[in-house]
């Protein structure tokens, strides 16, 4: 009977040998970030080892369960069978979703692109972040199953914050985390006084396209601005009006920037917007032509930081001050769900402090005791009222 010479090679099984082998560390692993894994103990996404030696083997078994489908049980035996780790497949879940802002982070790392030559100079803790959101569509869906809410870093170039949501999740500045400095660039989707709050209170800048109705303005005497006449009265391509933005209480000092559309963009704009109302059964009002032919643009930039927002609050202002006023206009508070500025008080705030807050700083006229009485307002234990206000 013939005999080989050679030894029979065994077939070596495809179960994980190329999958984990020397590839991951001389391939892979030279294209991560070198501070991935300091990132993950910063993040605390790795805090214990629980049967993991690494933030490297985390990932490892992250990746090859997004890559090849592995049910959690079979991603469980699969670490146990290569050496990886020696967990459940619940821990292994539990790691999945402690490891979500570690991945985030991660992915940004490597999409970023190199920094670009931008003549843009800004300081360096200042970010210019350029806000929309997207509709992705679902298999057999109306085609707005999801949106993707993304604040895009221009001079990073790369993604800042990502936000995905179902299709009842307004476009909004409040789902994204705003540190001081930062400036918010977005669409007339944005353009709410809810938006201009929260980036401002955090410390950072907004230039936002807007539309009057959604957005009141008020001049530097706290009257309603009317932004259709100011334009009317506008001959040049380009102006520019300061004042405040009123909302829940604070007072926000902003600019608003008006430019105006070419004449062949603006009249498409207003044959849309014809063809709008006459869908929607509806007359067009004049204030919606004008408007179609303009670009408003508001922002706080170019505002000292101590000036944009102002709170009529005991703790902002003399005490005195805020009693002699408070007391005769009732401050500032919600009517009917909208805010409003009760002129005279601000009026009279206004010369408090122009006086340099001196007590022989008077109230203007008109502004007299009896007129918290009519707005029939509940008190405070100190006597001053408080909810509605007269406008």
């Amino acid at each position: 009977m013939p005999a080989h010479s050679d030894h029979t090679v065994p077939v070596v099984q495809p179960q994980a040998a190329d999958l984990l082998g020397d590839a991951w560390t001389t391939e892979l692993l030279p294209r991560l970030p070198a501070n991935f894994q300091t990132k993950a103990y910063e993040l605390q996404v790795f805090q214990r080892a629980r049967g993991l030696s690494s933030p490297s083997d985390l990932l490892r078994g992250l990746l090859a369960y997004a890559l090849h489908g592995f049910s959690s049980r079979v991603w469980a035996a699969w670490a146990v069978l290569i050496g990886l780790a020696t967990i459940s497949e619940r821990a292994w879940c539990g790691w999945l979703r402690r490891a979500s802002p570690w991945l985030l982070w991660l992915l940004g790392e490597l999409l970023a692109a190199e920094l670009p030559a931008t003549p843009l100079s800004l300081p360096s803790a200042r970010r210019l972040l350029l806000v929309d959101a997207s509709r992705l569509p679902l298999i057999g869906g109306r085609g707005d199953a999801w949106r993707l809410h993304l604040a895009y870093d221009l001079l990073a170039a790369r993604m800042a914050q990502l936000l995905v949501s179902d299709q009842t999740t307004a476009e909004r500045l409040t789902h994204f985390e705003v540190a001081p400095g930062d400036i918010h660039v977005a669409d007339s989707g944005y353009g709410y006084r809810v938006n201009l709050l929260h980036v401002v209170q955090a410390g950072g800048d907004v230039v936002l396209r807007i539309h009057p109705a959604t957005c009141p303005l008020l001049s530097e005497n706290a009257q309603p601005f009317d932004v259709l006449s100011w334009l009317k009265r506008t001959h040049g391509s380009l102006a520019e009006w300061s004042g405040l933005c009123s909302y829940r209480g604070q007072l926000i000092a902003v600019r608003l920037i008006a430019s105006k559309v070419p004449p062949e963009r603006a009249a498409k704009a207003r044959k849309r917007k014809r063809r709008e109302a006459k869908k929607a059964g509806r007359r067009i009002r004049p204030a919606t032509l004008v408007f179609a032919g303009w670009w408003l643009l508001l922002t706080t930039l170019a505002l000292a930081p101590a000036t944009r927002t102002r709170r009529p609050a005991v703790g902002c202002w003399p005490r005195w001050g805020w009693r002699r006023c408070g007391r005769s206009c009732g401050g500032v508070g919600h009517s009917h769900g909208s805010v409003r500025v009760c002129r005279y008080w601000y009026a009279c705030w206004s010369r408090v402090g122009a006086s340099g807050g001196s007590k022989k700083a008077r109230c203007v006229p008109g502004c007299w005791n009896g007129l918290a009485a009519r707005t029939r307002l509940p008190r405070r234990p100190d006597g001053t009222s408080i909810g509605k206000v007269h406008s």
